[in-house]
């Protein structure tokens, strides 16, 4: 039933890359699994308390961290990019867990981070983007970018496959570490 709330309470306000018009709109059941799966893994990893921000991670960032090795799988990969061309803003927290902050108070004027302000902090702060999902529905893909602070930051793609009915991670794709 708490799932259920949560799932109720989540609207994404999308802003799309070419103008400043804003319209709401619902996120799936099954992108929330996927965002909880993917906090999962970078929990287990990191074993730090996690804040999510609340904006997606966008295709270009996607796109900076892939190299030629990382095209496998290429249709997720392409469906991750091209789902993410839009920045969608989170309004509630997918996880009782996980803080949802403002992107603004990490973030100096201009697109650059705030590392003084993210260590601060005293949590790691996760961006991830909007998931992609393969026809059948088995196998997803989801981008993130973390940051503990100055010289502290991860990212890169966590691909899942859908196994007895649970989202389970199976490999890394275009990881990096600073």
């Amino acid at each position: 039933m708490k799932a259920l709330v949560v799932i109720a309470l989540v609207l994404l306000t999308v802003v799309t890359a070419s103008s400043a018009q804003q319209s709401a709109t619902a996120i799936s059941r099954l992108d929330i699994e996927l965002w909880k799966a993917t906090l999962q893994v970078i929990q287990h990893d990191k074993r730090e308390p996690l804040a999510l921000l609340n904006e997606t991670l966008p295709a270009v960032d996607i796109k900076r961290t892939l190299r030629a090795q990382d095209r496998e799988p290429s249709t997720l990969i392409d469906r991750a990019l091209s789902r993410n061309e839009v920045i969608a803003r989170i309004s509630s927290p997918t996880d009782a867990g996980v803080d949802l902050v403002e992107i603004a108070s990490v973030r100096r004027v201009g697109s650059e981070f705030d590392t003084n302000a993210i260590k601060a902090r005293n949590q790691r702060v996760v961006r991830l983007s909007l998931p992609a999902i393969s026809d059948d529905g088995t196998r997803a893909l989801v981008f993130s970018w973390t940051s503990g602070g100055f010289n502290d930051s991860s990212g890169g793609g966590y691909l899942f496959e859908k196994k007895q009915g649970m989202w389970t991670f199976v490999d890394y794709v275009a990881s990096w570490i600073t």
